[in-house]
């Protein structure tokens, strides 16, 4: 059952987000990890609302929007359990995809999107905080760099 889900990690952070924090990344540290997932959330987040706005739209056939949206179901699945080892949202994703295939309208579509889109939103919610946005800024303040020169060109970007 996907509706109202959203409510059991709507105060108590997901079991994935402490093994997301134990999934180390390059030099053996998580932070990185940690954006990417973030990130990858927060793109899911987006793209389910295109869906969304899609459907109400009524510019789209269910058949359609159904397929495209395993698509993306399946392909965040796949990386919450390889590059994450999110496996609780990897198993509410694949329920999700399961309840994709029974959607007969599109307004049953778009109650299912928008459960899902609660639900992801809130787990993106949970990985940033664990990001250390203060300290990484307080850091780049800190350093206060007066040229910073990119990787690969000769282009420099001044910070006044």
């Amino acid at each position: 059952m996907i509706k109202g889900r959203y409510k059991e990690i709507w105060l108590n952070r997901p079991k994935d987000i402490e093994a997301l924090k134990m999934r180390m990344g390059t030099k053996n540290q998580n932070l990185t990890t940690l954006i990417y997932a973030e990130g990858d959330t927060r793109a899911f987040v987006k793209y389910l609302s295109s869906l969304r706005e899609l459907c109400i739209s009524e510019e789209i056939d269910l058949n359609t929007i159904k397929k495209i949206t395993e698509i993306f179901l399946r392909s965040d699945q796949s990386r919450a359990i390889r590059y994450y080892r999110m496996e609780g949202f990897a198993q509410f994703l694949k329920e999700a995809m399961e309840v994709l295939q029974k959607v007969s309208s599109i307004q049953d579509y778009k109650s299912l999107i928008e459960e899902v889109l609660i639900y992801v939103g809130r787990v993106n919610f949970w990985i940033d905080e664990q990001i250390p946005w203060s300290e990484l800024s307080s850091y780049f303040l800190e350093r206060k760099p007066s040229r910073i020169r990119f990787s690969g060109t000769n282009q420099l970007n001044e910070f006044k």
